[in-house]
């Protein structure tokens, strides 16, 4: 999914695991947020693509990535949401919330001048696309 306005695309993501689909995320900020806001195994069941490289090659890149992931690799990437969609709808780790919830909560933290530590270590500043995100 491309970043779009801001690169979590809570919906689009959320309609993607719902149909079952393995996300795509070409965005590291997507890598960031929605294991954050989803536990771990959203990481292993996605399929990244930089985008600078996709920007680089006109998208070339894309169905290379793509056709590479093996047989084996998409069935567990499946398995991983069959297993585990619901708590992105429902709830994200510690069980208080929705993952909208958790982007909102975050995006309200960083809009106040909180640079807010997600689980997997990253700052919310170095997730923003902007080249000098910093927190006002």
């Amino acid at each position: 999914m491309p970043t779009g306005d801001w690169p979590s695309r809570v919906p689009a993501t959320q309609d993607c695991l719902a149909m079952g689909a393995i996300p795509v995320f070409f965005h590291p900020t997507q890598l960031a947020i929605w294991p954050d806001a989803a536990g771990g195994w959203l990481r292993d069941a996605v399929v990244f693509i930089d985008q600078k490289q996709v920007q680089a090659d006109n998208g070339t890149s894309v169905l290379a990535a793509l056709r590479a992931v093996g047989a084996s690799e998409l069935e567990r990437k499946r398995a991983l949401v069959r297993a585990h969609f619901g708590r992105m709808v429902w709830a994200y780790e510690s069980g208080a919330g929705d993952v909208f919830d958790r982007v909102l909560q975050l995006a309200a933290e960083y809009a106040r001048g909180v640079d807010s530590t997600l689980h997997g270590g990253e700052r919310v500043s170095e997730c923003c696309q902007l080249e000098a995100a910093t927190p006002r």
